[in-house]
């Protein structure tokens, strides 16, 4: 079947625009996290949500360039893009890891001594911003947006490569960009196998909340987060996992 030439010419520009949009919201972030004016004039709330909401709208950009809104089955296409797994085998190894991670967050939550305590302890407000808001921004736009965009373009270790090195540019100033490089090349390499941010967004969360409770002290407030994050987090692995096995069943 020959190709029509309007839609080849209408290809490339598209391609661009959307490289040019993830660029746009990369750069927001990038400025808001390094320290802008506007982040700096709202303290904490501010440099903590303004990077993420910068990266979700670039990413909602994204994804309606790539869709067309009247089209049969739009409507799911974020759900194909959080749910769709690659089977059993793979799904269980993001199973293995979120619980792997949650094992050492519980034993943080609930063991992790006084006098190790590190740093001062979270508001709410940084609290509900890096255990929901955060990782699902930053694993929308990184291993979602970015990585289908550029894995087009570089294959799959090439794209990985990539976005690995941004996102560790993205927490360079808090001084983790070799730490988040390595935790991105494991987060992409979890979405390229399973074809779903659910577990990559699951492990991102769990990590944040486990930066956090160490620096709470042993009181009743850590064990709350404690057990409401291990509460959430089982609930979403079993939303996950129970579906795949009514189906083989």
């Amino acid at each position: 079947m020959a190709h029509h030439p309007s839609l080849a010419r209408s290809t490339r520009p598209r391609a661009s625009v959307e490289v040019g949009l993830l660029a746009a919201g990369l750069a927001l972030a990038l400025a808001l996290t390094w320290g802008s004016a506007a982040a700096a004039k709202g303290g904490s709330w501010a440099q903590l949500t303004l990077p993420s909401l910068a990266l979700i709208a670039a990413a909602v950009g994204w994804f309606r360039l790539r869709v067309n809104p009247l089209a049969e089955g739009a409507q799911n296409g974020w759900r194909s893009i959080l749910t769709g797994g690659a089977g059993p085998r793979w799904s269980w190894v993001g199973v293995s890891l979120v619980c792997l991670l949650l094992l050492l967050f519980v034993a943080a939550g609930f063991l992790w001594p006084a006098a190790r305590t590190l740093g001062t302890p979270p508001s709410a407000v940084e609290l509900g911003a890096l255990v929901v808001l955060v990782p699902i921004a930053e694993e929308v736009f990184f291993r979602g947006a970015l990585l289908q965009s550029l894995r087009r373009r570089l294959g799959a270790v090439g794209s990985t490569l990539v976005v690995s090195s941004l996102f560790g540019l993205l927490h360079q100033r808090q001084g983790q960009l070799s730490t988040m490089l390595v935790a991105s090349l494991v987060l992409c390499a979890i979405t390229l196998s399973t074809r779903t941010l659910v577990w990559a967004i699951l492990l991102h969360g769990t990590w944040n909340a486990l930066t956090l409770v160490v620096r709470m002290p042993p009181t009743v407030q850590r064990f709350m987060v404690a057990g409401g994050v291990t509460i959430v987090v089982l609930g979403l692995v079993g939303l996950q996992i129970l579906p795949a096995s009514r189906n083989k069943s």
